[in-house]
């Protein structure tokens, strides 16, 4: 609600959506005209889809991105890993203040894709409620590559294929374990990355690309009910 205040929009234009523990329902069915969605963000990844839709929508994230990289120049350092990881499986990392996180990159980045805004602003949700409780909560930031460009594919619907890059080798001694398991499990994770986005059916490229993957840890373990379509 503050969010939406500050911003002066229209109350037609407010998010409606709820945060409840699961345990619990958020009232009998029949009495709303729109059907409600619920769904859990804990241990899960929440990825951007199509971080690339508008020109200036993709300045804009660069410049948030970088700039808050650029700000902890002084405090990244190599991730921990097997000695023989290549390159593209080294990443930067650091620990901050969440509240400086949230406020600073995650609450500046825009996204325009509906089933990206509408779960960027569930997640968005669980991290403010979270913060009202917990004054010292941290976040750990990884920085993919150590921010060096990675390719990736978009599929047929303009979406990122494969985000993640996977387990190496797939058996035997894991050399790494894949982009999935690069996270810290006490603190809400972040990771970073600096694509080119490719579609080959078109032979277009989009460079130069910022995104994000965030996983919340279990203690940050909310259900959110967000109001759908009408039933009507």
């Amino acid at each position: 609600m503050t969010e939406n205040n500050l911003a002066n929009r229209h109350l037609n234009d407010w998010e409606r959506e709820a945060i409840l523990e699961r345990a619990y329902q958020l009232a009998r069915r029949n009495v709303f005209s729109n059907e409600f969605e619920r769904f859990d963000l804990s241990n899960e990844w929440f990825r951007v889809s199509a971080p690339h839709d508008l020109q200036n929508i993709i300045e804009s994230n660069r410049k948030v991105t970088q700039s808050f990289i650029a700000e902890f120049q002084n405090f990244w350092q190599e991730d921990a890993g097997h000695a023989r990881r290549t390159e593209e499986q080294k990443h930067f990392v650091c620990e901050i203040d969440l509240q400086k996180a949230f406020d600073d990159f995650i609450m500046k980045l825009k996204f325009t894709r509906d089933s990206d805004s509408g779960e960027f602003t569930s997640l968005k949700s669980v991290i403010l409620r979270y913060l009202e409780t917990e004054n010292n909560a941290r976040a750990t930031i990884y920085l993919m590559k150590k921010g060096e460009i990675r390719e990736r594919q978009l599929t047929k619907k303009d979406e990122i294929q494969q985000l993640f890059q996977g387990k190496n080798p797939r058996t035997g001694e894991v050399i790494y374990p894949g982009d999935s398991e690069i996270k810290d499990f006490a603190n809400l994770t972040i990771q970073i990355h600096n694509l080119n986005l490719i579609n080959r059916e078109i032979g277009e490229v989009f460079e130069n690309v910022y995104s994000i993957a965030v996983w919340i840890p279990e203690e940050m373990n909310k259900s959110i009910i967000r109001l759908g379509e009408s039933l009507a």
